[in-house]
């Protein structure tokens, strides 16, 4: 909530910094699914705490499609970017309330250590706000310093260039629990296999599709995207390459 009313309220501000004034009663109505999408994250994340993988996999498929329908829909109804990112919205309402239909915990009582919980939440806080910063300042950047297409072509192959990423996270989300548990039970050769299938896992899938895009870049975005953005090619080939490492990382 703290975030999002900063984030309203200095729309206009940020906006009028990249010169781009124009665009923040649209700004403003994005800014407004970080409130929903934040507890679908919460449900979602749950379901993985409580091991239930496949329901996680299946609240997260259901906010994943629901977004895309829902963005199709509306921008084929002719709403424009302003019903895009009202498909946003709409696609976590979808994934938040499927996941708190599933998530019923039990109703008992258990001792909490605030100082513990305020432990782990504080860094996972600050890590995110670091992990969007690292994946959006370099777009913030390119707007600052240029303009028209080219702000178009990094934007399109950075949203390509993100797919290693988006498979490293489902399966750290995937290993985390068994890998907690065997460190929690001083199982120094299972947390040790875990890592190790972890890695190979990693690099089995993105080695791959690493080498495809180095070598298939522009032909890929203009697949994506249309033969306008072939000159998102050049810019999606070294984004590959720099985020596959950071899968990996």
């Amino acid at each position: 909530a703290v975030v999002f009313g900063l984030a309203f309220l200095t729309a206009r501000f940020f906006l009028g910094i990249f010169n781009d004034s124009r665009l923040a009663a649209v700004l403003q109505i994005a800014i407004i699914d970080i409130l929903f999408f934040s507890f679908y994250w919460y449900y979602a994340g749950m379901q993985i705490g409580l091991k239930n993988f496949g329901r996680q996999t299946v609240i997260a498929s259901v906010y994943s499609v629901s977004k895309f329908a829902f963005i199709t829909l509306l921008l084929l109804g002719g709403y424009g970017v302003t019903g895009a990112f009202i498909g946003n919205i709409l696609g976590s309402l979808c994934g938040l309330a499927l996941g708190m239909w599933w998530t019923r915990l039990p109703k008992q009582s258990a001792e909490i250590s605030k100082p513990e919980l305020l432990h782990f939440i504080v860094p996972n806080i600050l890590y995110s706000i670091g992990m969007n910063l690292f994946f959006y300042i370099d777009l913030w950047a390119v707007k600052y310093y240029m303009s028209g297409a080219v702000v178009g072509f990094y934007n399109a192959a950075s949203t390509i260039g993100r797919i290693p990423y988006s498979f490293a996270i489902a399966l750290a989300g995937a290993l985390l629990p068994s890998l907690a548990f065997a460190v929690a039970q001083s199982q120094k050769r299972e947390s040790e296999h875990i890592g190790s299938q972890a890695l190979r896992l990693t690099l089995l899938t993105v080695l791959p599709v690493l080498a495809l895009v180095s070598s298939s870049a522009t032909p890929i975005a203009t697949m994506f995207f249309g033969e306008a953005y072939a000159g998102a090619g050049g810019i999606l080939r070294v984004l590959m390459a720099g985020l596959s490492i950071y899968a990996i990382f």
